[in-house]
């Protein structure tokens, strides 16, 4: 392995122990956007009293149907994360389905009576889609009928993995859930293992260049700018899953771009201007 592709590696490894995915790296959301959004969402929610009164008192009324059994809400046709036979036939994971899509349309009555228009309209709307992803009952132990079933069959052991979980994620990934086994793969071995270097590199973006497999390759080597969610060796997993293995096996010169840790703060505005450049 090339010195070049090993401080890569330590740097992927460095990435893994101390940053994980942070939001606005991994999404691309604008952390200070995000509040800005929720903060003029809050402000017109107090200037707008009207708006507020006429969904709340919706939701009073719903919440009164369901509580006494006549709420004619199917949360099953609403989000197919609802489709259960717990969710159509306990009366408790029902009403809590019926609560939340209640609550849920409750947010687009205030939404459409706030006055709200244009861009803002679209960040407000981002901001209740994202505060309904967070709050979904099935991201909740007591409103996740699976993850109730497994923590009394299994004697409250799956609430302590859970909970070890989170302290890992807390500790390692910035409390965002990981997705996958941190350690089950090794950049330059098990993923990313074909042979290259950097021949490019600024304060925004690194340029590999991957070593040629054929006697003749392509006059112009192709270049593969990664998006900003993704690392490198995207394109270049196992060695039998490998893009950029394909590629050179047919005599085309490959050199992706992508960011590094030391990229980490910067923001998508950044990346385009300088990617346009």
């Amino acid at each position: 392995m090339s010195a070049d592709l090993q401080t890569e590696q330590n740097n992927a490894e460095l990435a893994d122990r101390t940053e994980g995915v942070a939001l606005n790296t991994a999404l691309g959301v604008d952390m200070q956007e995000l509040r800005d959004a929720f903060t003029m969402v809050a402000e017109r929610a107090r200037t707008q009293p009207r708006a507020m009164w006429q969904a709340t008192q919706y939701l009073l009324r719903q919440l009164f149907a369901i509580t006494i059994g006549r709420s004619d809400i199917e949360p099953g046709q609403e989000d197919a994360r609802f489709n259960t036979d717990e969710f159509k036939q306990s009366p408790y994971f029902r009403r809590v389905g019926q609560s939340f899509f209640a609550w849920s349309k409750a947010l687009d009555m205030w939404l459409d009576q706030s006055g709200i228009a244009g861009r803002d309209r679209d960040r407000a709307d981002f901001v209740l889609r994202t505060m309904r992803e967070v709050l979904v009952p099935v991201n909740w132990l007591f409103g996740n009928p699976a993850a109730m079933s497994k923590l009394v069959a299994s004697r409250g052991a799956s609430l302590l993995s859970g909970l070890r979980n989170w302290v890992d994620d807390v500790q390692h990934n910035h409390g965002y859930p990981a997705v996958a086994d941190r350690h089950a793969f090794r950049v330059g071995v098990d993923v990313a293992a074909t042979q290259g270097k950097v021949v490019y590199r600024n304060d925004m973006f690194e340029l590999m260049q991957y070593q040629p497999k054929t006697e003749q390759v392509s006059a112009m080597a192709l270049l593969y700018v990664f998006s900003q969610v993704n690392r490198f060796y995207l394109g270049d997993l196992t060695p039998d899953r490998s893009l950029f293995q394909e590629l050179l096996d047919a005599g085309i010169r490959c050199s992706p771009s992508a960011g590094t840790i030391r990229h980490r703060r910067k923001a998508v505005g950044d990346w385009v201007r300088t990617r346009t450049a």
